[in-house]
């Protein structure tokens, strides 16, 4: 069952009423979870009336004229009961709790002391420096809605509100495995005839990028028996990436081996280059995605299509990747009727391709030498100098 890469990524988008487990976290430990509730506002933030600087709080009605410095001086923390009076002011420090009567702070550097006053400046703005109750939130307000990823600008706020817990959906859980007789760990010694098992550490990394922790299965061998076992044996996962396998070889078993725990396809290839022997759908309750063996095509299939559907199961609100445009730089050619995913450089408003886009499958090397990808329509035959082109930018580089 082909599909073209529209096609694959909205089938794979529409597998959100998994992972509906809510859990609750401390709040230092919800970094790159999903909130599942709305936050409301508990306290006015700030929550007293302070200074933005350290000067003097006044009265602005007394500008032009010389005030007495009360004694006390107001520091972060410090709580007067006292209210100013006319002619008064009081010598205040960031943070510290504006006293009633005050309703705007003069700069220490825009005035001068002399025998206990000042000369509030003619000048002053109303309300200068006066960070003002409830001013960013207040109580009932929405702070972060529901299906936000949180971040630290998240626990910043959420802190600043004493919550210490926050309800957030449960994380797929994740696994990765490898397929072939070739393959070898990095730890291991390989012969010229194998290869090292790089889809597994890629996959894996590139999933933490985007806060998706998965579990590492290790290679399996490539016979149907030992494939099927393995598939059998992780239906505890929510989600199996596995690489190598699937393409029309004699050698490749995935397929079979899934067919034999119950799988139910969405596809079985896409119209894409690169990344055409790509197999997604649900063993059980389970989704399967089976990416190609090949470096290059394992890590942007992973990049543009599983990680999206990853971020669906985990309720993000936003889990497509952001594209923005760009000026091409150079004109190049692409292959029409399929999907084309092409590496290149973005800077300075401008996208270079990568080796002018003759790059195999097979490879890893180009990955460092670009920092982006743009995905072609399948009627895409040649994209002018100058053109503007829709890319999407890697996290990582």
């Amino acid at each position: 069952m082909k599909v073209s890469y529209k096609e694959a990524l909205e089938k794979l988008s529409q597998i959100s009423n998994m992972c509906e487990d809510v859990v609750a976290k401390p709040l230092l430990s919800s970094l790159g979870f999903v909130l599942s509730e709305d936050l409301f506002c508990i306290r006015n933030l700030p929550p007293y009336s302070n200074s933005a600087l350290d000067g003097y709080a006044v009265k602005y009605e007394d500008r032009g004229k010389k005030v007495k410095i009360k004694e006390e001086v107001l520091f972060a923390g410090v709580v007067t009961k006292e209210t100013l009076k006319d002619g008064e002011c009081f010598k205040i420090m960031t943070g510290a709790k504006i006293p009633d009567g005050a309703d705007t702070i003069v700069r220490f550097e825009n005035t001068k002391e002399e025998n206990g006053y000042i000369l509030i400046p003619e000048n002053i703005k109303q309300g200068d420096a006066f960070r003002v109750k409830g001013e960013e939130c207040k109580i009932g307000n929405l702070l972060i809605k529901k299906g936000i990823k949180i971040n630290a600008s998240h626990i910043a706020l959420l802190s600043s509100q004493g919550i210490n817990d926050v309800n957030v959906y449960k994380k797929a859980k994740v696994l990765v495995l490898s397929t072939g007789n070739e393959l070898k760990e990095p730890c291991e010694k390989a012969n010229e005839d194998e290869l090292y098992n790089t889809n597994a550490y890629s996959i894996i990394s590139l999933l933490k990028t985007f806060d998706i922790e998965a579990d590492y299965g290790g290679i399996v061998k490539d016979n149907i028996e030992d494939i099927a076992k393995t598939f059998e044996n992780a239906k505890s996962y929510d989600v199996i990436l596995s690489s190598g396998g699937v393409s029309a070889g004699e050698a490749d078993f995935t397929k079979e081996a899934l067919k034999i725990n119950g799988f139910s396809p969405f596809f079985t290839s896409i119209n894409l280059k690169p990344g055409k022997p790509t197999i997604a759908g649900l063993m059980g309750k389970t989704l399967i995605i089976s990416l190609p063996g090949n470096p290059l095509a394992a890590f942007l299939n992973t990049y543009t299509l599983a990680i999206p559907a990853i971020k669906v199961i985990n309720k993000e609100s936003s889990p497509f990747h952001t594209s923005i445009e760009a000026k091409n730089a150079k004109e190049f050619k692409v292959n029409s009727g399929r999907t084309n995913i092409v590496l290149g450089f973005y800077e300075n408003g401008k996208f270079s391709v990568t080796d002018n886009g003759k790059i195999s499958s097979g490879m890893v090397e180009p990955l460092l030498r670009s920092n982006a990808i743009a995905v072609l329509d399948e009627n895409v035959e040649k994209i002018e100098e100058s053109e503007d082109i829709g890319i999407f930018i890697f996290p990582f580089i």
